[in-house]
């Protein structure tokens, strides 16, 4: 039996799906990129406008990589009817034939080079996010520390372990 049409159409089918994860990855690379530039400035209201937008794009390439999934599947079904584990895409890719082979080889490239992008934005903006939650821990810190009548920090540049209470009220007999 013949299934080269059937093959064709789910690279096809294949091919639209793993343009759609490329789009949505540069999509999420764009907003962690604002969303650091939010948190650099710490526009709040802009943080959680992004991250609704990088909520999406996180949804959308979940459902994308379902439909990868399924159709690399179905693929390997009709490829060996036998196979117990779907055949990755690039072996997957090395027995079609071309202009398949070429176009799947490219866009499987181009779509693990966007997910490192999105890979080394998270990290950066977990970094970022981190630095400003210390920074405003410290703040909370002072603030609570000058309301208290403490000093904010000890001699060694540590924060005391119980604030001190400083006192202008004085007595002379």
């Amino acid at each position: 039996m013949d299934n080269s049409g059937s093959i064709e159409l789910l690279a096809l089918r294949l091919e639209d799906v793993l343009r759609d994860l490329i789009g949505q990855h540069e999509r999420l690379a764009h907003s962690l990129a604002a969303k650091r530039e939010a948190l650099s400035t710490a526009d709040q209201d802009r943080v959680l406008k992004l991250l609704e937008i990088e909520n999406g794009a996180i949804q959308a390439v979940a459902e994308g990589d379902k439909q990868r999934q399924t159709i690399v599947a179905e693929m390997t079904l009709l490829l060996d009817a036998d196979a117990s584990m779907p055949i990755p895409m690039g072996e997957m890719a090395q027995l079609m034939e071309e202009p398949y082979r070429g176009r799947l080889l490219v866009l499987r490239e181009q779509l693990r080079d966007r997910m490192m992008v999105v890979r080394r934005g998270t990290a950066v903006t977990r970094v970022a996010t981190e630095s400003l939650a210390k920074h405003m821990q410290g703040l909370l810190h002072t603030i609570q520390t000058a309301c208290g009548g403490g000093a904010a920090y000890g001699a060694g540049g540590s924060m005391p372990p119980v604030a001190t209470t400083l006192s202008t009220f004085t007595t002379t007999a």
